[in-house]
């Protein structure tokens, strides 16, 4: 038989399959594992991944045991399954998949791994669990969960419009169907239209405790650190760029609102401090500079436009400088906005190149070069080695 980790792979030729019947069905044979774990449940467009990793980051030194579930795993399969930042070991997800198999219930990859990921969180005894929805919220393989404690909402952009719809309401009404009787919900700062169907599912709902994101203000940053305000306080990250103040921001207000725990500042602050999560706006070397980021639709792609400012040029929203450009190096999988997203991003560029993810629904990378003419003059010559380099676009482009 394939090891466990191919198997799990195999599953990805059934695609993904929106709606709870089979999971619902493959939870039942285990005995509902889900229904003895608290959950944080996060859904959104961009800065899912981020805002759940400073919520669990906060929580673990708060003295928590968490669980921290995302997706998709950037170098390995075994880190979409955290347990205090530890990913799951290999032969617990040997032993896992035995069972699961065992139950003879067909699922999709995505929904294997969030049942792996439930089962290994109540064997690990957690206290809390950081779930990330995978795709949209209503029918997403996550919303099997009882209500949260917390439903966590980040900013609702356009993406995914085959699956979730084609205007920003439409995936909202999908996103907020994470939010259920009895939990509370904190959300980012959203387009009107999206607040509007978020706070309507609210009130259907009957959850009042809502808090917002706070507004942080930038203080400094650099390629190392970034320090911001928010209420009078001033906070320090690792993580770059200034969408993760905000994602902070909203992390900090989510932890606030555990009834049955107090959070200091002190664990935020280390919480902050600690939370590390790879390929957004990630510097993975300064001499010379090279940035990777995850960017894949329009509004994470404008994030990293208005990163590449504030490092590299005079600030955002500054007239930015020919000798301020950077090589960019772009991958993107073929149903995405794929000429939204290099519109934005082709102009920041001394050199473009096209790259080709590690994906079957991959565009060309010189179907992606063609789009990049249009908006840059230099596309597929060799880089600027006086300049920084940065690689954006689909997560799978760092898969090893």
């Amino acid at each position: 038989m394939m090891d466990a980790i191919e198997y799990i792979k195999s599953l990805e030729v059934f695609g993904s399959v929106p709606g709870l019947e089979n999971i619902r069905n493959l939870l039942d044979k285990l005995g509902n594992p889900q229904q003895r774990l608290k959950f944080i449940h996060v859904a959104g467009t961009n800065g899912k991944g981020s805002t759940a990793t400073f919520i669990a980051s906060i929580l673990q030194e708060s003295g928590f045991k968490v669980g921290l579930y995302t997706s998709p795993g950037i170098y390995s399969f075994n880190e979409r399954i955290k347990v205090n930042n530890q990913p799951i070991l290999i032969d617990k997800v040997e032993e896992i998949t035995s069972k699961i198999i065992e139950t003879n219930v067909h699922v999709t990859e995505f929904e294997f791994s969030t049942v792996m990921a439930f089962i290994h969180f109540v064997s690990s005894e957690c206290d809390y669990v950081v779930l990330e929805v995978g795709l949209g919220g209503r029918l997403d393989a996550t919303n099997i969960i009882p209500p949260p404690q917390v439903a966590v909402i980040t900013p609702i952009s356009l993406d995914h419009t085959r699956v979730l719809g084609g205007s920003v309401a439409k995936i909202a009404a999908e996103k907020s169907g994470i939010i259920k009787r009895g939990c509370k919900l904190a959300i980012a700062g959203q387009e009107h239209e999206a607040e509007e169907v978020i706070l309507q599912r609210a009130a259907d709902c009957g959850v009042s405790d809502i808090a917002r994101a706070g507004e942080a203000r930038l203080v400094s940053a650099n390629l190392e650190r970034t320090v911001f305000e928010l209420d009078g306080e001033e906070f320090t990250i690792k993580l770059l760029g200034l969408m993760q103040m905000q994602n902070s921001t909203l992390a900090i207000k989510v932890v606030k609102m555990l009834d049955e725990i107090k959070v200091t500042r002190e664990a935020i602050e280390r919480g902050l401090m600690s939370a590390y999560i790879p390929c957004r706006f990630e510097v993975k070397s300064l001499k010379p500079i090279v940035i990777i980021d995850g960017a894949h639709n329009p509004a994470g792609v404008k994030t990293l436009a208005e990163n590449i400012e504030l490092y590299f040029g005079d600030g955002v929203g500054n007239s930015f400088k020919t000798q301020d450009k950077v090589n960019i190096k772009m991958g993107m999988l073929a149903d995405k906005d794929v000429e939204a997203c290099v519109s934005q991003i082709a102009k920041y560029a001394c050199s473009f190149n096209g790259i080709e993810p590690r994906n079957g629904r991959a565009i060309k990378a010189s179907e992606i070069e063609d789009i990049a003419r249009k908006y840059c003059d230099v596309v597929g010559a060799p880089i600027d080695e006086e300049r920084p380099t940065v690689i954006c676009g689909s997560l799978y482009n760092f898969e090893e």
